[in-house]
Protein backbone atom coordinates (compact mmCIF):
# COMPACT_ATOMS: atom_id res chain seq x y z
CA UNK A 1 0.00 0.00 0.00
CA UNK A 2 1.59 3.19 -0.93
CA UNK A 3 2.44 6.08 1.36
CA UNK A 4 -0.31 8.03 -0.36
CA UNK A 5 -3.22 5.18 0.17
CA UNK A 6 -2.13 5.39 3.99
CA UNK A 7 -2.21 9.03 4.06
CA UNK A 8 -5.57 9.27 2.97
CA UNK A 9 -7.23 6.03 4.98
CA UNK A 10 -5.36 8.27 7.92
CA UNK A 11 -7.70 11.14 7.16
CA UNK A 12 -10.79 9.40 6.34
CA UNK A 13 -10.72 7.64 9.54
CA UNK A 14 -9.72 10.89 11.46
CA UNK A 15 -12.81 12.68 9.96
CA UNK A 16 -15.13 9.62 11.14
CA UNK A 17 -14.13 9.52 14.03
CA UNK A 18 -14.34 13.39 14.50
CA UNK A 19 -17.56 13.17 13.13
CA UNK A 20 -18.76 10.92 16.05
CA UNK A 21 -17.14 12.44 18.79
CA UNK A 22 -19.27 15.86 17.14
CA UNK A 23 -22.38 14.02 16.94
CA UNK A 24 -22.00 12.46 20.69
CA UNK A 25 -20.53 15.52 22.35
CA UNK A 26 -23.53 17.89 20.71
CA UNK A 27 -26.11 15.82 21.29
CA UNK A 28 -24.74 15.04 25.35
CA UNK A 29 -24.89 19.52 25.17
CA UNK A 30 -28.20 18.98 23.52
CA UNK A 31 -29.57 16.44 26.13
CA UNK A 32 -28.49 18.79 29.11
CA UNK A 33 -29.97 21.36 27.67
CA UNK A 34 -33.01 19.83 27.32
CA UNK A 35 -32.90 18.62 31.36
CA UNK A 36 -32.78 21.64 32.20
CA UNK A 37 -36.15 23.26 30.10
CA UNK A 38 -34.83 24.32 27.02
CA UNK A 39 -32.64 27.35 25.92
CA UNK A 40 -34.08 30.87 25.36
CA UNK A 41 -33.99 30.74 21.94
CA UNK A 42 -32.25 27.31 20.82
CA UNK A 43 -35.58 25.76 21.56
CA UNK A 44 -38.07 28.18 22.15
CA UNK A 45 -37.76 29.68 18.95
CA UNK A 46 -38.90 25.94 17.01
CA UNK A 47 -42.10 26.25 19.32
CA UNK A 48 -43.32 29.67 18.86
CA UNK A 49 -46.70 29.44 17.41
CA UNK A 50 -49.96 31.10 16.57
CA UNK A 51 -51.78 31.34 20.53
CA UNK A 52 -51.31 34.78 20.59
CA UNK A 53 -52.50 35.29 16.94
CA UNK A 54 -51.03 34.89 13.75
CA UNK A 55 -47.19 35.53 13.48
CA UNK A 56 -44.82 34.94 10.85
CA UNK A 57 -43.32 31.54 12.73
CA UNK A 58 -46.00 29.95 13.98
CA UNK A 59 -47.35 27.60 11.99
CA UNK A 60 -43.68 25.52 12.67
CA UNK A 61 -44.78 25.85 16.29
CA UNK A 62 -48.36 24.21 16.04
CA UNK A 63 -47.08 21.20 14.22
CA UNK A 64 -44.41 20.39 17.13
CA UNK A 65 -47.42 21.26 19.55
CA UNK A 66 -49.97 19.06 17.29
CA UNK A 67 -47.22 16.44 17.18
CA UNK A 68 -47.18 16.12 20.94
CA UNK A 69 -50.21 16.24 21.40
CA UNK A 70 -51.10 13.61 19.35
CA UNK A 71 -48.54 11.35 20.87
CA UNK A 72 -48.56 12.44 24.15
CA UNK A 73 -44.84 13.74 24.32
CA UNK A 74 -43.94 17.13 25.28
CA UNK A 75 -42.88 19.56 22.56
CA UNK A 76 -39.67 20.36 24.21
CA UNK A 77 -38.55 16.84 24.01
CA UNK A 78 -39.99 16.46 20.55
CA UNK A 79 -37.87 19.60 19.38
CA UNK A 80 -34.56 18.02 21.26
CA UNK A 81 -35.49 14.97 19.17
CA UNK A 82 -35.42 16.87 15.83
CA UNK A 83 -32.18 18.68 16.78
CA UNK A 84 -30.61 15.88 17.46
CA UNK A 85 -31.50 14.03 14.61
CA UNK A 86 -30.85 16.92 11.97
CA UNK A 87 -27.49 17.60 13.42
CA UNK A 88 -26.50 14.10 13.96
CA UNK A 89 -27.58 14.24 9.63
CA UNK A 90 -25.84 16.72 8.70
CA UNK A 91 -22.62 15.74 10.31
CA UNK A 92 -22.58 12.58 9.43
CA UNK A 93 -23.75 13.02 5.96
CA UNK A 94 -21.03 15.66 5.60
CA UNK A 95 -18.09 13.58 6.62
CA UNK A 96 -19.51 10.36 4.65
CA UNK A 97 -19.39 12.95 1.67
CA UNK A 98 -16.25 14.63 2.10
CA UNK A 99 -14.63 10.94 2.47
CA UNK A 100 -16.03 9.75 -0.69
CA UNK A 101 -14.44 12.41 -2.89
CA UNK A 102 -11.28 11.72 -4.26
CA UNK A 103 -9.76 15.30 -3.35
CA UNK A 104 -9.74 14.91 0.33
CA UNK A 105 -7.05 16.50 1.27
CA UNK A 106 -8.95 19.95 0.18
CA UNK A 107 -12.52 18.72 1.97
CA UNK A 108 -10.79 17.27 5.17
CA UNK A 109 -9.26 20.67 5.52
CA UNK A 110 -12.33 22.38 5.02
CA UNK A 111 -14.45 19.87 6.83
CA UNK A 112 -12.54 19.33 10.42
CA UNK A 113 -12.34 23.56 10.23
CA UNK A 114 -14.48 25.39 12.73
CA UNK A 115 -16.86 26.79 10.19
CA UNK A 116 -18.14 23.24 9.41
CA UNK A 117 -18.00 19.86 12.07
CA UNK A 118 -16.20 22.18 14.50
CA UNK A 119 -18.94 24.67 14.46
CA UNK A 120 -20.72 22.70 16.95
CA UNK A 121 -18.23 22.80 19.32
CA UNK A 122 -17.74 26.04 19.26
CA UNK A 123 -21.04 27.23 19.57
CA UNK A 124 -23.67 25.36 21.17
CA UNK A 125 -25.65 28.44 21.42
CA UNK A 126 -26.50 28.71 17.74
CA UNK A 127 -25.92 24.99 16.68
CA UNK A 128 -29.61 24.23 17.36
CA UNK A 129 -31.40 27.08 15.41
CA UNK A 130 -33.95 26.59 12.49
CA UNK A 131 -30.89 26.91 9.89
CA UNK A 132 -30.51 23.00 10.76
CA UNK A 133 -33.32 22.59 8.89
CA UNK A 134 -31.57 24.13 5.37
CA UNK A 135 -28.40 22.21 6.24
CA UNK A 136 -30.31 18.85 5.98
CA UNK A 137 -32.43 19.93 2.74
CA UNK A 138 -28.54 20.42 1.08
CA UNK A 139 -27.90 16.63 2.31
CA UNK A 140 -29.42 14.44 -0.55
CA UNK A 141 -26.69 17.13 -3.33
CA UNK A 142 -24.17 15.68 -1.65
CA UNK A 143 -24.42 12.50 -2.67
CA UNK A 144 -23.99 11.69 -6.23
CA UNK A 145 -27.03 8.87 -6.29
CA UNK A 146 -29.71 11.27 -5.34
CA UNK A 147 -28.65 14.32 -7.39
CA UNK A 148 -30.67 13.94 -10.41
CA UNK A 149 -33.42 12.13 -8.43
CA UNK A 150 -36.80 13.72 -8.81
CA UNK A 151 -37.49 11.94 -5.34
CA UNK A 152 -34.40 13.76 -3.99
CA UNK A 153 -35.29 16.81 -5.45
CA UNK A 154 -38.62 16.92 -4.01
CA UNK A 155 -37.59 16.14 -0.69
CA UNK A 156 -34.81 18.79 -1.11
CA UNK A 157 -37.55 21.59 -1.56
CA UNK A 158 -40.11 20.44 0.74
CA UNK A 159 -37.23 20.39 3.48
CA UNK A 160 -36.35 23.91 2.38
CA UNK A 161 -39.66 25.11 2.36
CA UNK A 162 -40.31 23.83 6.27
CA UNK A 163 -37.26 25.59 7.24
CA UNK A 164 -38.49 28.59 5.55
CA UNK A 165 -41.88 28.65 7.22
CA UNK A 166 -40.02 28.08 10.54
CA UNK A 167 -37.81 30.96 10.04
CA UNK A 168 -38.65 33.51 7.38
CA UNK A 169 -35.01 34.61 7.38
CA UNK A 170 -33.95 31.23 5.74
CA UNK A 171 -35.32 32.68 2.15
CA UNK A 172 -31.76 33.77 1.79
CA UNK A 173 -30.15 30.82 1.62
CA UNK A 174 -32.62 29.89 -1.34
CA UNK A 175 -30.13 31.53 -4.12
CA UNK A 176 -27.36 28.86 -2.97
CA UNK A 177 -29.92 26.32 -2.87
CA UNK A 178 -30.90 27.10 -6.26
CA UNK A 179 -27.10 27.04 -7.63
CA UNK A 180 -26.89 24.06 -6.33
CA UNK A 181 -30.08 22.06 -7.41
CA UNK A 182 -29.38 23.10 -11.05
CA UNK A 183 -25.77 22.57 -10.70
CA UNK A 184 -26.31 18.89 -9.66
CA UNK A 185 -29.96 18.39 -11.66
CA UNK A 186 -27.74 19.69 -15.25
CA UNK A 187 -24.20 17.16 -14.76
CA UNK A 188 -22.41 20.30 -13.74
CA UNK A 189 -21.39 19.63 -10.28
CA UNK A 190 -18.35 18.86 -11.07
CA UNK A 191 -17.53 22.30 -11.47
CA UNK A 192 -18.18 23.39 -8.02
CA UNK A 193 -15.12 21.90 -6.90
Amino acid sequence: MSIATQTREIRQSALIALSVVVIAVTNIQLAKLIASGGGPYQQADWLINLAAGQIRRGWFGEAIFALGHATGASPLHLVGAIQGALTALVISAVALASVRLRNSQIMFLLVASPTVLLFWFNDIGGAFRKELLVYAAFVPLLFPEFQRSRWAAAIVLLTYLAAVVGHEGNIFLAPALAFTLYHVQTGRQRTLL
